[in-house]
Order: structure tokens, then sequence, then C-alpha cells
């Protein structure tokens, strides 16, 4: 069982998966990253979030989910 606040792991990319495969903060890191017009930094999808990308916890929080 999770704690409260955290997201299930992604599952194994497979051919034919969508998002919607994926969970919380792992869904709206991966629509936010295909929303941008281009490469985007951590930094620049914290702050898309809404999240503090002064706090290195936030944009590490960020960056993990993203990899």
């Amino acid at each position: 069982m999770l704690r409260e606040g955290y997201d299930a792991r992604p599952p194994v990319w497979q051919a034919g998966l969508g998002a919607d495969a994926l969970s919380g903060a792992y869904q709206q890191v991966f629509e936010t990253a295909l929303a941008a017009s281009g490469p985007a930094t951590v930094q620049e999808l914290t702050r898309a979030l809404g999240r503090d990308a002064a706090r290195l916890n936030e944009v590490e929080k960020v960056r993990h989910r993203a990899y």
C-alpha cells in the first residue's frame, strides 16, 4: 500500500499505451510536456504544473516523474 500523496509507479512501456495508463502526477507531467511548444526544462515544467520552481525538492519531484 502506498503512502498518501504518492502515485503508483508507471507501467512498463509497451506499444499502444496512452497517457491514460499513467496515474496522477505522472499523467500531469506527461500532458504538460506534450503541450509545450518545444523542449522544456524541468523548471519550466515545474512552473507549468503550478509548483514552486525555486524549491529544489519540487523540481526534483517533477524531474523524477518526467524521467
